[in-house]
């Protein structure tokens, strides 16, 4: 294993993902021809990136089928090829709500189908209209047996990227007080629990930062960091550029919706 690969603390699960990026890389000089992994998080991006370097690959690309997208494929390519993202086997499902649904509520129908994770990418929830990217080859699948998200009737189509427009991750905007950027007091605020309770969610591995399971408790998050706590949602941590009379910091926030 090479040494950045080393410094990331790979789990046995990672592991086989990083020979399973070189394989791809290996294939693809083989036989001449594109291969594509399924959709990626941030921290599997940077280790696909490791690995394939590592490797020797000469020609690859992340891509989750639009600009700004979070959860992407990873494409490594012969060098014949010049247009990579054209070749990325991704669709798009546009899906008709006539009530609000969440991100949960979306990525919970598609998981009760047998459905892994890796085949969807980025959600895009909007007020009656949403978007799912999707490895090509479960797009009819998925349009053939989804009817129903929640206990909203659905409607699916099949769409280009292109009708995506403007169309973004939506997120609430608010702050918290905290004592410091400790994980366990950020935790504790963003959560409404109590310190203690906090610190059980951080070492039961139900905390990622950067999509990364932290079990630190004193690890400070920055400004930019991505934090999920599990059951209880995900955010981005903002600017912490205000002081309470008692010297606390007012901590901005997006919690995805």
């Amino acid at each position: 294993m090479n040494e950045s690969l080393r410094q990331l603390n790979l789990s046995r699960e990672e592991e086989i993902f990083a020979s399973h990026i070189e394989d791809l890389v290996s294939i693809c000089d083989r036989k001449n021809v594109p291969k594509f992994s399924g959709f990626l998080d941030l921290r599997q991006q940077k280790i696909a990136q490791f690995a394939a370097s590592f490797v020797g690959a000469d020609s690859l690309a992340f891509y989750g089928g639009f600009e700004n997208a979070e959860r992407k494929m990873f494409g490594v390519f012969p060098g014949y090829v010049i247009d990579k993202f054209s070749l990325f086997p991704i669709d798009f499902i546009e899906i008709s709500h006539s009530r609000p649904l969440t991100h949960r509520d979306f990525l919970g129908s598609l998981m009760s189908l047998g459905i892994k994770r890796e085949i969807v990418g980025d959600i895009i929830v909007g007020e009656d209209k949403s978007f799912v990217a999707l490895q090509n080859n479960m797009s009819s699948h998925i349009i053939e047996n989804v009817s129903k998200i929640g206990n909203v009737g659905v409607k699916l189509r099949l769409c280009s990227a292109d009708e995506l427009g403007s169309t973004q991750n939506k997120f609430e905007e608010d702050t918290i007080i905290v004592s410091s950027m400790r994980l366990d007091c950020v935790v504790a605020a963003l959560s409404s629990k109590s310190r203690a309770d906090s610190a059980k969610f951080v070492l039961s591995e139900r905390v990622s930062v950067n999509h990364e399971i932290v079990t630190s408790v004193s690890k400070c998050v920055s400004e930019g960091d991505t934090v999920s706590i599990r059951s209880v949602g995900k955010f981005v941590i903002g600017q912490c550029n205000a002081k309470t009379k008692k010297g606390r910091s007012v901590l901005c926030y997006k919690k995805y919706i």
